[in-house]
């Protein structure tokens, strides 16, 4: 309930990954590396997103796809700001005026 069934995967009807409005629900699916998402699922989905891509290469890895798809669901749902340092506890940050590394 409430959730927005999005498949990444190219087909007439896709949507470009960043001009795509990602709910807050989405549920990401996914397919198999080369034969993508079974029309059957396709048919169900609420909405089918594609990474463009430029060139001769019309594919990417699931792993490379899926991450490519969540970094842009997480960039749109944060307040993003590329100059900030975000770490969770006892991750390795960069200290940026000395140059030395802390755990925060």
């Amino acid at each position: 309930r409430g959730w927005t069934a999005v498949g990444l995967e190219q087909t007439a009807e896709s949507v470009s990954l960043e001009q795509y409005h990602w709910p807050a629900q989405t549920l990401l699916v996914l397919g198999a590396e080369k034969e993508g998402i079974a029309p059957t699922v396709i048919a169900e989905l609420d909405a089918c997103v594609e990474i463009p891509q430029y060139g001769h290469i019309r594919s990417l890895n699931v792993h490379v796809s899926a991450s490519i798809a969540i970094w842009e669901y997480t960039r749109q749902r944060v307040d993003w700001d590329p100059g900030a340092v975000r770490a969770g506890p006892g991750c390795q940050v960069a200290g940026r005026a000395q140059g030395r590394s802390s755990t925060v």
